[in-house]
């Protein structure tokens, strides 16, 4: 007698990154088939989407401040040209070099500050991927752990098994295999 099967080269238990969250959500059950980056489940996010939102409108707005301070300081440096035209060498350098500080001023000022919403972006997007569980792989959903409202996540305790089912080995075991 011989038992013979398929036993897939890649299974994944998966798990929360944070302990004693409330769960929101699993967007998957056993035997749904997901791609790599498909979210699978959630803790509760509160307004955590909402900031985000709120701080890629921050940074957009503020690269476009930018781009506007940019094209000012072109028109500032042809007004500068046409008012210095009856100034000597001195005047004109004096008028420039003032027009030229402002402009770096003003350039440093939004650098700094699209850097911190930037760093502010970054730890928001972090702290949304510990709360959420994506497939690593494309796979097969095999267990996904039952959960009701007010249940609160474990970390490191496997919630939902994912097996890639595009690659397996058959395998087969007997009593007799040293024969």
């Amino acid at each position: 007698k011989v038992s013979c099967n398929y036993v897939p080269v890649q299974t994944a238990s998966l798990s929360f990154a944070l302990d004693d969250e409330f769960i929101d959500r699993y967007m998957v059950q056993a035997g749904d088939t997901v791609e790599a980056g498909q979210l699978l489940a959630q803790l509760q996010l509160g307004d955590l989407e909402t900031k985000i939102a709120d701080a890629e409108n921050e940074l957009a707005v503020l690269k476009l401040q930018a781009e506007f301070e940019e094209k000012q300081y072109e028109v500032d440096l042809k007004r500068l040209k046409i008012t210095t035209e009856q100034m000597d060498a001195e005047q004109k350098k004096e008028a420039y070099d003032l027009s030229q500080e402002n402009y770096s001023r003003m350039v440093q000022s939004l650098q700094d500050s699209m850097m911190f919403k930037q760093l502010t972006l970054d730890a928001l997007k972090a702290d949304l991927a510990e709360r959420q569980i994506h497939a690593p792989f494309g796979g097969t959903i095999t267990r996904v752990a039952d959960f009701k409202e007010g249940d609160r996540s474990d970390f490191g305790v496997g919630v939902i098994t994912l097996v890639d089912s595009t690659r397996s080995i058959f395998r087969a075991s007997t009593e007799h295999w040293d024969r």
